[in-house]
């Protein structure tokens, strides 16, 4: 049984998820080493900082003590040890030296704390690169999973449809005299007529395949002939000529005249076209719509198959 766009999607995905997780681990070496360099950087710089600030503390401890031994040698030559005078200039150098520290520490601390902003901003940046990057390899790869499974995805309906072309070219052989109408595979999809065979395509409409089909609204019956060997066999109007059996439950809501096996709706709810079709195994049909979903008449099963789009296509859900 072909895999699921889906499934084709997932396994794809798992296919891809160890290269996925390599190209994103070089990415995350690349904006690390950024990281490191910015640390390093700020790091010198900060240091420098401090031991230039630390250089200014040391001139004006140099310079308080130069000031206070000229004072003091001052006040010495002039007999005023331990004065009021002395003591008042030895403070005022002090509160003067004091207030230069006060300043050199400001000023080193908001040229500290702008430099630690600027790295933290610095790195900041480089971490929402460094995410931003690992988003987009995470899409790039989904993106190729979902490409690769759509490829996939329609090589396996095409290789199918050439199967059942080939089913239904071989089919052909049994448009005459039949023994046994249980040796023919269903899904040839041939109308059995009085032991002989109406032959049709999977692939196309009745009529495209030399079929007539006439209905009869009076007695609720559809004839239908092979225009090739004049054979023809009639039944009720409601049941599919494609597969036989009973009619289709949601019949009984309403139907499409010109198919009237076809019902109009699903569980009552009525189809409306979309402006779409879809080409499932060579067939062109409508898509339709309902309820916010939207599906195609699948001949080969007497029923609606949901469809959904990916990446612009339709695609069987």
């Amino acid at each position: 049984m072909s895999l699921s766009y889906e499934q084709l999607l997932e396994r794809n995905r798992k296919l891809l998820e160890e290269q996925k997780k390599k190209a994103i681990a070089d990415s995350d070496k690349i904006y690390d080493a950024q990281v490191a360099d910015v640390n390093a950087s700020y790091k010198r710089a900060i240091d420098n900082a401090k031991t230039e600030y630390e250089s200014e503390h040391e001139r004006n401890t140099v310079s308080r003590r130069i000031a206070e031994k000229k004072i003091a040698e001052h006040n010495a030559n002039l007999g005023l040890t331990d004065s009021g005078l002395s003591r008042m200039q030895l403070t005022a150098a002090e509160v003067s030296a004091n207030n230069r520290a006060g300043k050199i520490e400001l000023a080193r601390r908001q040229t500290v704390d702008g430099m630690e902003a600027k790295l933290a901003e610095a790195v900041s940046a480089i971490l929402i690169n460094k995410e931003a990057a690992r988003g987009s390899i995470g899409q790039n790869y989904d993106a190729l999973a979902a490409n690769n499974a759509a490829k996939e995805y329609e090589a396996n309906a095409n290789a199918q449809a050439q199967m059942y072309k080939a089913a239904v070219s071989g089919s052909r052989r049994y448009s005459g005299s039949v023994p046994n109408k249980d040796t023919v595979p269903e899904k040839t999809g041939l109308i059995t007529v009085d032991g002989g065979l109406v032959s049709r395509d999977y692939l196309g409409k009745l009529a495209d395949n030399g079929v007539g089909v006439f209905y009869d609204a009076a007695s609720g019956t559809a004839t239908y002939v092979d225009n090739n060997t004049g054979k023809k066999t009639t039944m009720d109007m409601h049941v599919n000529p494609y597969r036989g059996g009973q009619p289709h439950k949601d019949i009984r809501y309403g139907f499409f005249e010109n198919t009237p096996y076809q019902p109009d709706n699903i569980s009552g709810d009525k189809l409306k076209k979309s402006g779409d079709t879809f080409t499932y195994y060579g067939n062109t049909q409508n898509v339709w719509t309902v309820n916010g979903k939207y599906y195609i008449w699948d001949t080969t099963i007497n029923d609606y198959r949901e469809v959904i789009k990916q990446n612009g296509n339709w695609v069987v859900k």
